[in-house]
């Protein structure tokens, strides 16, 4: 498996056994008490962001977790995870030694289907997407004594809520909800 690997998304079940150092085999290690250790979960593959500026506004796009048993996708529509994208602007430290981020606003991304399945499928969600108009970043910007072209960047964070999913988990909410993958943070570009 490499580290982008659907299949980390899954539990592992891992069989340890002592046996000897020096001419070690399997027939040896039989004969030693299993340590069985369920449950496993490896770091979940990196999340990626896709980020369109145009004159209308900022698209911003991410992949919901796949988990695949066997090379065969489980993911189900809706999907269980959450992804919530996060919207800041880079401004200068009132010393203005360092940059830091500032974020304007948060959105929950809608998961929209993928319109590829072939027929007779069931529905498998894709990528879910989170979208500001150019006057909503005007508003944001402007409130916060900003200039329209100061520099942004996204972050897009997935959560797997519980039964009683939060509201507001990246917020409000904070340490409420498990975070099951978080993308780094991407420069959305300049408009042209």
């Amino acid at each position: 498996m490499t580290p982008d690997s659907a299949e980390l998304f899954g539990f592992f079940t891992y069989e340890l056994r002592v046996g000897h150092t020096i001419g070690w085999s399997t027939a040896q290690g039989r004969f030693g008490r299993p340590l069985r250790v369920t449950g496993v979960q490896h770091p979940a593959p990196a999340l990626t962001v896709s980020v369109i500026r145009s004159k209308s506004g900022i698209e911003v796009s991410a992949g919901v977790a796949n988990p695949v048993y066997q090379g065969e996708s489980l993911l189900p529509y809706p999907p269980v995870t959450q992804l919530w994208v996060l919207l800041y602007s880079q401004v200068h430290q009132a010393d203005n030694a360092d940059m830091r981020n500032l974020l304007l606003d948060l959105r929950q991304a809608f998961v929209l289907i993928d319109r590829w399945t072939k027929p007779f499928q069931p529905l498998r969600a894709g990528t879910g997407t989170a979208t500001w108009s150019e006057a909503e970043l005007d508003q944001m910007l402007g409130l916060l004594g900003l200039s329209p072209d100061a520099p942004l960047s996204c972050l897009v964070v997935e959560t797997l809520p519980g039964e009683q999913p939060v509201p507001d988990p990246v917020g409000a909410g904070l340490g409420y909800e498990r975070f099951l993958r978080t993308s780094p943070l991407t420069p959305i570009p300049v408009q042209c």
